[in-house]
This record gives C-alpha cells, sequence and structure tokens, in this order.
C-alpha cells in the first residue's frame, strides 16, 4: 500500500508541465511577419520558452535563420524545418502559424508569459532530479545540494533580462559616482584604511572590482586582510569575510589581537593578563560593536555554487565587501577538472561574476608560485605570471596587489616585519609600492616612514 507521500509524488508526476501552445503559436506568427518585431526580441527568446514538440522546432528555425541572414523569410523557415529532418505536420503547423498573425502589441507581455511557464518548468524539473539523486545513496549529499544550488542560482539568475543601455545612461551613472564621492554624499569605494594605497586603487575598492592580494605563505596576507576588513567595518561597511584557511575561532583570535593591541600569544597561552587586558577584550564586544557588521563564514572548501548562494544572502543584508582567504582554496563542487589550473579558472571566473553581478568589491587572497619565493634578488617584487596555478586569476582581476619581504631574509624582530606592498596591475588607476611594517604579535600593519633611514626607530603608526 503507498503511503501518502507516495500517492502525493505520484499526482505531481501526472500533472501536465506549465505551457500555452497557443501563446506560443501567437509569439511565433509574430516573428514570422513581422521584421521589426523580430530584431527586438530574438535575443529575449530561448528555445526552452517553447514546450511543444513543434513550436520548439518551427522556433529553432526561426533563429536560425535570423542568425544566417537576420531575416524573418518563412520560405527559409520551411526550407530550414526540411533540411532538420522534421516531418510534413511541422512544415504545414509553421505554414498555418504565419497566416494567423494578429498584431505585435501583445509580443512583450507574451513573452514574459512564455518566460514564467518556462522558469515554472525549470523548477519542477529541478525538483524531480534532485528528488531522484536525494533517493540514490552512492551519489554524495554535498554534490547533489551543489547541483541543486547551481540550479536554482540558474533559474534566478534567467530572471534578470540584461540589455544593452545607450551611452547616455552609462555616463549618468558615472557622473552620479562622481558627484557622490566629491561632495560627500555617500562613498562609492570602500577604503582599505591605508590612505596611501587608497590614493594609488582610486580612493579604495569599487563596485564590481576583484581584488587579488597574493603572498608566499607566512607573509603576512591573512593578516593584512583582517586588518583591511577591520578598518571597512570601523567606516561602517558591513564586510562578508570566507576563510577556507583557517577556523573561525583562529580568526577571531586575530580580531581580538588587532583590536586590543594584546599579543595573540598571551591570549592563547596561560600567561597571566592584568584586569585592564580583559578589561579591554571584552570591551571590543559591547554594544554597539562594529563586529557586528562583519560576518564571519569559516566553511572549508567552499564550492564556487555555496559561495555564490552565501554571498546574495549577505548582500541582502547590506554587505558591502566581501573577502575570501582564500582562492585556491575553494572547490568547483560538482564540476569536475582533469587539470587543476582549469578548476582554479572556473573559481576565478566565479569570484569575478559575483562582483559583478552584485555590484560590490570582492578582495580575494591568493597563494604565489615557490618561484616568488626562490628566484629573485633582494627586495625583489614578485610577478604577475607568479599568481599560482591560473593565469585566468591575472586575467579576471581589476587589481593585483603582492606583499613580500622588503629583504631576502624573512625574520620577525622585535620591531616588526617590513613588508613591500606592490600595486602590480590597476585596471582603473595608476601602479606603485608602499613600505609596511607588521607587528608579529598583534598582527597589525602599519605604514613604515621613508624620511627615517633607521629601521628599528621607524615609528609605529596602527591602522584604525
Amino acid at each position: 500500500m503507498k503511503n501518502k507521500t507516495e500517492n502525493s509524488n505520484t499526482m505531481i508526476a501526472d500533472k501536465p508541465m506549465p505551457a500555452d501552445e497557443g501563446l506560443e503559436r501567437e509569439v511565433l506568427g509574430i516573428l514570422m511577419n513581422d521584421q521589426e518585431s523580430l530584431d527586438e526580441s530574438i535575443g529575449m527568446l530561448s528555445e526552452g520558452m517553447f514546450h511543444g514538440t513543434a513550436t520548439r522546432a518551427i522556433f529553432k528555425a526561426i533563429a536560425a535563420v535570423f542568425e544566417q541572414d537576420h531575416s524573418n523569410d518563412n520560405a527559409l523557415v520551411y526550407d530550414r524545418l526540411k533540411s532538420e529532418g522534421c516531418d510534413s505536420a511541422v512544415v504545414t503547423a509553421a505554414a498555418e502559424i504565419s497566416q494567423g498573425y494578429t498584431t505585435s502589441a501583445v509580443l512583450e507581455k507574451a513573452i514574459l508569459k512564455l518566460r514564467e511557464f518556462a522558469l515554472r518548468r525549470g523548477m519542477i524539473q529541478l525538483c524531480r532530479e534532485t528528488m531522484n539523486e536525494a533517493y540514490d545513496l552512492v551519489l554524495g549529499t554535498e554534490d547533489t545540494l551543489d547541483k541543486m544550488q547551481a540550479g536554482l542560482n540558474t533559474l534566478t539568475d534567467s530572471l534578470v533580462l540584461t540589455s544593452s543601455r545607450d551611452g547616455k545612461e552609462v555616463v549618468d551613472e558615472c557622473i552620479a559616482e562622481m558627484e557622490d564621492a566629491k561632495f560627500s554624499r555617500g562613498t562609492v569605494a570602500v577604503s582599505s584604511g591605508i590612505p596611501e594605497l587608497d590614493e594609488i586603487v582610486s580612493q579604495g575598492w569599487r563596485p564590481s572590482e576583484t581584488i587579488i592580494i597574493a603572498a608566499r605563505p607566512s607573509v603576512g596576507k591573512t593578516a593584512f586582510a583582517v586588518n583591511v576588513a577591520l578598518n571597512a567595518v570601523r567606516n561602517g561597511t558591513k564586510v562578508g569575510f570566507f576563510s577556507a584557511e583557517m577556523a573561525g575561532n583562529q580568526i577571531g583570535y586575530r580580531i581580538i589581537s588587532n583590536m586590543t593591541g594584546l599579543p595573540g600569544t598571551m591570549l592563547r597561552s596561560d600567561q597571566e593578563m592584568s584586569l585592564a587586558d580583559w578589561n579591554a577584550v571584552r570591551d571590543i564586544v559591547k554594544s554597539p560593536s562594529p563586529l557586528r557588521d562583519l560576518f564571519i563564514d569559516d566553511t572549508p572548501a567552499i564550492s564556487i555554487a555555496e559561495f555564490t548562494s552565501k554571498v546574495r544572502k549577505m548582500v541582502r543584508m547590506g554587505v558591502g565587501v566581501i573577502f575570501v582567504d582564500y582562492l585556491q582554496l575553494m572547490t568547483a563542487g560538482r564540476n569536475r577538472y582533469n587539470v587543476r589550473e582549469q578548476e582554479v579558472a572556473a573559481i576565478s571566473h566565479a569570484i569575478k561574476a559575483v562582483a559583478k553581478k552584485y555590484a560590490i568589491p570582492v578582495v580575494a587572497l591568493a597563494q604565489l608560485s615557490r618561484q616568488a619565493q626562490s628566484g629573485g634578488v633582494e627586495g625583489s617584487s614578485p610577478q604577475l605570471s607568479d599568481l599560482r596555478e591560473s593565469g585566468a586569476i591575472e586575467q579576471d582581476a581589476d587589481i593585483v596587489i603582492f606583499l613580500s619581504p622588503a629583504t631576502a631574509v624573512f625574520d620577525q624582530p622585535e620591531a616588526g616585519r617590513e613588508i613591500k606592498l606592490t600595486v602590480a596591475k590597476n585596471r582603473n588607476g595608476q601602479i606603485g609600492e608602499l613600505m609596511l611594517k607588521m607587528d608579529p604579535g598583534t598582527m597589525r600593519f602599519g605604514i613604515k616612514s621613508d624620511s627615517l633611514e633607521n629601521y628599528a626607530a621607524t615609528t609605529w603608526v596602527p591602522l584604525t
């Protein structure tokens, strides 16, 4: 005896897919008789929006003829159907549709309705596939969830009909951004908290930009990212921080050390802390705390689909900049690549797509190859070719920043590490170098004054 769930599933499976073949025929009739409508709307339609076997084949033929000579020559459409092996009934249907043309006034609403039906069919198909895979105990649950999330993302993305914009509209948007920045009606860019760096990169990280911060292990890229993220939340920008390398509590200790000035070794050991030290630690979480605007996700080996989904939720919560630590620790999820470089390229493309789609800057950390550590002279900077595992990272990035030891021997003097920051690529501005130093105890970064020759006497200027 079937249970209630099985009966329900059977009833759903028996239901016809949402569609309106009459509406499909009406749209095709307009396309076959009105060249102007065909020119304007062919890009808004797709084969999947036509559910009927005949109407889908006819649309495919219309699109093929249009692609070949940009016309709505019905004779060519009939010839195309015959060459594709369609039976006479489909050709006859096409002829009937071409005679049933009424008016193009309903075309826009009809296309939106066909699109809605297609989305509903997509949702139904995705649910059926997910249900079948969920019952298959051989398949991994994470892969199934990744595929489901990717499918949902595809359906959601298809809700947005993008179109070209005239030059005036684009320039008007740029002028509005300029006015916001210059007349302080609201900052356009997210400040790094380092004025000298902001000056090089056009006053900070800008919407839709992909920023790569790359270094060899143990140079301090995570510490630098935490500094910049904290500077952003102090300045009123909500931050999403994806830590694929470190657990959330490891990032938490770095935050405490950075905000209190207490060495990390003191915080994690049995070393005695004074009452003032304890008060300093507790004060950073007292309300109102800027840390409420910092959202940390420490999912290991996060997939592209999961990352995209979580960014979408963060953007809805008002997040204005995303950090990823680090790019090469993400995965492509269900998609399998024979070559690691292809997977890293896919991850890089996905990060850029997220930045562009949600109009927020994404700051992604990346590993440099071993050549960057072993091939240079003292104080030399890494090269763009040193970005590990994929040239796509360099191509996708709007800004590439390298952190490297200022000297060939990278020790940890009590006065702090000296680190060279190099802006090696800047699609929308200048490139340049800065000298920083990092306090190894608190992982704070500061500016090294070029006017002081004695390194040990260099004034420590914490970023605030």
